[in-house]
């Protein structure tokens, strides 16, 4: 069903390699998703991906005040060498401050120009360097329609999961070599599943809310970032997160001598709606593709295809499908709607 789907988000959907080095010397990579929106080296992520930067900034900030604060009680010519160390016992280093990072995309290890983040929609906007972008053969197509998706609603997802990256630090060049033999070209992996119901996440602090929708199979590491699309290939989506909700029951399981319960659940993966990925592009005037039809009506050409068939002898055809219509007052009322709250969040005014 999403063969041909598959290929075309394919061509613009690009692996994230991250590597981040802390203050303790370790270091940790993984990978990610994203897409490629324009020629112009204009590209869509998730916002917690990009988080790497406001962590290196706080950390940056706090290690400078630590030093401070080692210096003067180096300095402190009123203490003793005994009072002095006691001093730096309970001043100790943040083990886990990131000291180096980097964002390798695809292959390359390009500078960021310019980045907007929104850490409501968990969505981020980066300009990197146009050799990414300017010769890719097909950009995303947005379904930008006010009407959300139904339940039942079939989509897929595309990323870089199951990927054991590890990676080293160059000191003397001052950057990360990925060690892991026979990374490229990374395998894609397409995990389809149905809409189940729309997510409103509200800022409660400034009432600002915006739209996603879950999905009926769990996003997986290395997916986030990526496009969620229609069996036409049109992103309604972006792979956000995964949510466990409890199923209630727990069986019993032996480990050695023990009696061990093992909780039950079920995974669903979290999108942003393409709506809100539209809106985030207007305000930063970056040029990307919106399907002014939208998704539903991708979905109703199907149905109204099935009819023409069955018109033509195969079997009797459904009843017509009727477009949704939202309540006034109430966005989405075909969808069972959940509510999430952020209590505190810097999401950009």
């Amino acid at each position: 069903m999403f063969v041909k789907a598959i290929e075309e988000n394919a061509a613009f959907t690009i692996p994230v390699i991250t590597s981040v080095r802390f203050y303790d010397k370790s270091i940790k990579c993984g990978p990610a998703s994203c897409i490629a929106l324009n020629p112009d080296g204009w590209i869509l992520t998730a916002a917690h991906i990009m988080n790497l930067v406001n962590y290196h900034e706080k950390s940056r900030k706090e290690m400078a005040a630590w030093d401070a604060r080692t210096a003067a009680i180096k300095n402190d010519k009123k203490s003793s060498n005994k009072q002095k160390k006691r001093m730096m016992r309970a001043n100790p280093p943040n083990p886990k401050w990131v000291t180096n990072f980097s964002f390798m995309w695809g292959k390359m290890s390009i500078p960021i120009h310019e980045i907007h983040i929104d850490h409501l929609s968990d969505l981020a906007l980066v300009r990197v360097d146009s050799r990414l972008t300017k010769n890719l053969k097909r950009f995303p197509v947005f379904g930008g329609s006010i009407v959300p998706l139904p339940q039942g609603f079939p989509v897929c997802r595309l990323g870089f999961p199951f990927l054991d990256l590890k990676a080293e630090f160059n000191e003397a060049k001052s950057e990360f070599n990925i060690v892991t033999p026979n990374v490229f070209p990374m395998p894609r992996f397409p995990l389809d599943g149905i809409v189940t119901r729309g997510v409103n996440i509200k800022n409660v602090q400034t009432g600002r809310t915006v739209s996603m929708f879950e999905v009926s199979t769990p996003g997986l590491r290395g997916q986030s970032g990526g496009p969620v699309f229609d069996v036409n290939g049109t992103v309604v989506g972006i792979q956000s997160g995964t949510v466990s909700f409890p199923l209630g029951f727990a069986p019993e399981a032996s480990e050695g001598n023990r009696k061990v319960a093992e909780h039950q659940f079920l995974n669903i993966g979290v999108a942003i709606s393409a709506e809100e990925v539209i809106k985030l592009a207007k305000k930063y005037s970056v040029a990307i593709q919106e399907d002014s039809i939208g998704a539903w009506q991708n979905v109703k050409k199907g149905i109204d295809l099935q009819q023409q068939e069955a018109q033509d002898g195969l079997q009797p055809g459904p009843e017509p499908a009727q477009e949704p219509k939202a309540e006034e007052g109430k966005k989405g009322s075909n969808v069972e709607d959940a509510d999430y709250e952020v209590v505190d969040d810097d999401d950009e005014k």
